[in-house]
């Protein structure tokens, strides 16, 4: 919810072994729409359109010596699995300042991320069934493909 305008996760921890867990992730993002001035006759428009999703898994060693309870609560040291998705489209239109002919364009943009990490973190359990989980540091090995292209050419 810090990074993101919308965002919604949902995440399901099942106990293994003693100190031990896997725990699953999928959700709902949307990147928050970045201003860029385009300068000149240029200028976004209103329209424009958000999503993106996330899906992951890590499988949680939690530290029986530091920790006075058993899984899952206290720190943890977890490898993890990750992707995420976000597809942006935006409108823009150029007005030429010699004719006063505006044209319009669609800019769309797509980026995913997969990640292979490790993570250290500390889960808080209240009420038995909710949770607090902060991730504390999570160094990843992480694949990024951005595409971004618009449907008319605008001079």
């Amino acid at each position: 919810m810090l990074l993101y305008e919308q965002s919604y996760q949902f995440s399901y921890e099942r106990i293994i072994k003693k100190n031990q867990s896997i725990n699953v992730f999928a959700g709902y993002q949307e990147l928050p729409l970045i201003t860029v001035e385009l300068g000149g006759n240029a200028r976004y428009t209103k329209n424009n359109s958000r999503k993106g999703y996330s899906v992951g898994a890590d499988y949680r060693f939690y530290l029986g010596d530091i920790n006075k309870y058993d899984a899952p609560r206290g720190v943890y040291l977890a490898p993890f699995v990750s992707y995420f998705a976000f597809d942006t489209r935006r409108g823009y239109e150029h007005t030429n300042p010699d004719t006063g002919i505006t044209n319009s364009a669609t800019l769309s943009t797509k980026l995913s991320l997969a990640n292979v990490g490790g993570e250290l973190g500390y889960q808080f359990v209240l009420w038995d069934r909710f949770v607090v989980d902060c991730v504390l540091f999570g160094p990843s090995l992480s694949y990024y493909k951005y595409n971004v292209k618009t449907n008319a050419d605008i001079p």
